[in-house]
């Protein structure tokens, strides 16, 4: 037997900036390049997954780009019950790790007029960026230590309120945050009238991978392949258990390190033992079932996980959330995609089993009997309650097929909701109403009616078996992902740069800015008249929304505040930012495309057509401006010597909108007929252009092309429903 450790293996510690044993992962790059690109981090995860150590391998490789690194142990903090206290005792930390020279706790105790969040905000501001004449990152380590302390939302409200502050502060640009612990983002503000912390990018915190584990299989010897792949068998690359049974098989002589003594070593270890025996599987245990409001939905969705039953990730679930940061369980993919709840580790599920469930299972008194007394009342008054009365009600709605028995329908189920016990009911009976209605449109080959007819269904559906439903709108909709409820009419929506939100204006004054991923509302900027139209800033930072088509508004998206107002006495239709975020378009019904400055509120520029304008948009190059009106597009040139000059282009049809694809181009869409929609690319010539010469035949197909016209069957230029002569098509203002 070996007799000395070997100092490759520090288990349970956090591992030196120089430590062999450090094992690069994902994590290492993903948060090196975000707080280099100035984001604030969260390394949110379990407990002995090596986030301190990430945090000091990833603090050195930020001192050698030259930026000043801070680090604050909220755990050795954990004295305090007061803020003040607690950011005093911070502030000395950063000035030792960040080597500042400044005397902070005298500065500190010299403003002490101020409370402790302005305080620590600007010491961040008035010492430390003072001083250091870079980029800096302070980390905040254990910061599951904050989380219990009753300073918590103040804390966190703090760091978000310095962060946001950025845009603002060109000085606190250069400072960024890292977050680590053992917490979840729904922990930092709990008090309900504070905004909640939703700021900060999460970095995955993934266990070893198999080929990860080359440096063990170095320190263990050349015969030790069976060992370490029985290590991982395991431990899943769990970091805190493969450097245990590493350190382990350290401890045998070279011919033992095989895969029986790791079983061996597992078995001693920990299946032989209770998990409160053990100080890593006890913290697990201790943090599934310390929380009584979720201590049973735990022990329960971890026994379905753990008899191998489907259970989808989501990251909104509290209970899964407790899971996952105790460390019992883990997202994997399946072949479909989907990504699912395992449990991490062979070790942790032979530790943790149904027994143990079993035994931790908390037993509702109360429940039980309320449900021996539900069993009495119903025995006693199953025939009242489920008599003749209501089935009548029931068989009217089974016997309807038709929309329109509508009437019918509607007053046999509001009497049956009306009945105590029967709201479900009812709900379910007018949802098969409507799917009977919208196979029968199937079977008429009405694909359009059939689709409107299951969102009926679907928006009927008791709450449960809307969910189930969504995917069975319809097989030619399978694209229909998500909807998004108003109390009125919806009459604008707008897609985020990044596709991850949508913004939907109501006649019910309200425009909600929605998480497509979740279905759930961001932010809701309200006006007191309906919402006409709306657009995103191209970072996604801001949006417009129009009000009653005269007043336009430029809201913060994060905050949820008015930043700009603009005002105008006729009806705008559509709105659209520049490129570059500095300008807006407006569309109006007297005719005029209007340029905006986004600073001052004011209109710069008109350009007048002789319809309506329903659309516009900028070129993708922003140096021109787009408008639609019944069916033709025109383009205003807005920079050069020839500003303010326009060219136009006409559709057969019906223009429905219009996307620019290049500086010169846009897709547009038209109705050709009440139901055929046609699209294409409708090209602009360069302003520019030198006379064309050469071939009739060659030159009448080149304008053809660059001009998007086309010929009748006479030889004339056909402009929409009009000919027009070569000479005319350099006018500012088509005919219409």
């Amino acid at each position: 037997m070996n007799t000395k450790k070997h100092p490759f293996f520090q288990v349970g510690s956090t591992l030196p900036e120089d430590s062999p044993s450090y094992i690069e992962r994902p994590a290492d790059t993903e948060l090196l390049n975000a707080l280099l690109d100035g984001d604030l981090c969260l390394v949110l995860a379990p407990r002995q997954t090596g986030k301190s150590s990430l945090m000091v391998h990833v603090g050195t490789r930020l001192r050698r780009e030259g930026k000043r690194v801070g680090i604050v142990d909220a755990q050795a903090l954990v004295g305090h019950k007061d803020l003040g206290p607690w950011f005093s005792d911070a502030v000395h930390q950063i000035q030792r790790s960040m080597e500042l020279e400044c005397d902070a706790a005298q500065w500190w105790e010299d403003h002490k007029r101020l409370g402790p969040a302005q305080r620590f905000m600007d010491f961040v501001e008035d010492m430390i960026l003072e001083e250091v004449a870079g980029d800096a990152v302070l980390f905040f380590d254990e910061i599951d230590a904050i989380v219990s302390q009753p300073f918590s939302d103040s804390f966190f409200t703090t760091i978000r309120s310095l962060y946001n502050a950025r845009a603002t502060n060109a000085k606190l640009r250069r400072i960024t945050f890292c977050l680590l612990g053992k917490a979840s983002p729904t922990e930092f503000v709990r008090d309900r009238t504070r905004t909640p912390f939703n700021v900060g990018k999460s970095i995955s915190l993934t266990d070893f991978s198999r080929e990860s584990l080359a440096p063990f299989r170095d320190v263990l010897g050349s015969d030790s392949d069976p060992s370490v792949d029985r290590i991982f068998h395991w431990t899943n690359g769990q970091a805190f258990l493969v450097q245990r049974l590493a350190a382990a098989a350290y401890d045998l002589d070279d011919d033992q390190r095989q895969a029986k003594q790791i079983d061996e070593a597992v078995e001693r270890d920990y299946l032989d033992k209770r998990a409160e025996d053990d100080v890593h599987l006890r913290f697990i245990q201790d943090y599934v079932v310390d929380d009584e409001k979720t201590k049973a939905a735990s022990l329960s969705t971890y026994r379905k996980v753990r008899a191998g039953k489907t259970v989808r990730v989501d990251e909104r679930s509290p209970v899964q959330t407790r899971l996952g940061l105790a460390g019992l369980v883990r997202g994997e993919r399946t072949d479909g995609e989907k990504t699912v709840l395992r449990v991490r580790n062979r070790i942790y599920e032979q530790v943790f089993t149904d027994a143990w469930v079993r035994q931790l299972m908390p037993v509702n008194w109360a429940r039980r009997a309320a449900m021996t007394l539900a069993v009495v009342l119903i025995v006693g008054g199953v025939y009242a309650y489920w008599g003749w009365y209501p089935q009548q009600f029931i068989a009217n709605l089974e016997a309807a097929v038709k929309p329109e028995e509508w009437r019918l329908v509607r007053q046999n189920y509001e009497k049956l909701r009306s009945i105590p016990g029967y709201t479900g009911r009812a709900a379910g009976a007018l949802a098969e109403y409507w799917e009977r209605c919208a196979g029968d449109a199937e079977r008429l080959e009405q694909r359009d009616q059939a689709l409107l007819l299951r969102i009926q269904a679907l928006s009927s559906s008791p709450g449960g078996k809307r969910r189930r439903a969504v995917g069975q709108v319809a097989q030619g909709y399978s694209h229909l992902s998500a909807t998004f409820r108003h109390q009125y009419f919806v009459q604008a929506v707008a897609f985020s740069p990044n596709a991850n939100r949508v913004l939907t204006g109501s006649t019910d004054g309200t425009a909600r800015l929605w998480d497509l991923q979740w279905g759930e509302v961001v932010q809701t900027f309200r006006h007191e008249r309906s919402i006409q139209a709306e657009a995103f800033s191209p970072d996604g930072n801001r949006v417009v929304t129009v009000s009653d088509g005269t007043m336009a508004r430029l809201w913060d998206v994060q905050r949820g505040e008015v930043v700009q107002t603009f005002r105008r006495d006729t009806l705008v239709r559509a709105v659209a930012f520049s490129p570059d975020g500095n300008r807006l378009c407006t569309g109006s019904d007297d005719g005029a495309a209007r340029l905006w400055d986004v600073r001052r509120g004011d209109a710069v520029q008109a350009f007048r057509h002789r319809s309506r304008v329903y659309w516009v948009a900028f070129s993708i190059d922003g140096k021109s401006v787009f408008a639609g009106t019944w069916n033709w597009i025109h383009c205003w040139r807005l920079v050069g010597q020839n500003q303010g000059s326009s060219a136009s282009r006409s559709v057969p049809g019906r223009l429905l909108g219009f996307v620019p694809t290049d500086p010169e181009t846009v897709q547009a869409a038209w109705l050709v007929t009440a139901t055929d929609v046609q699209t294409g690319p409708i090209r602009f010539d360069r302003y520019d252009a030198e006379p064309i010469e050469g071939d009739p035949q060659e030159l009448l197909r080149t304008w053809q092309r660059k001009l998007a016209l086309r010929l009748d069957n006479t030889g004339e230029w056909v402009y929409g429903r009009e000919a027009i002569a070569p000479s005319q098509l350099d006018t500012a203002e088509p005919p219409e």
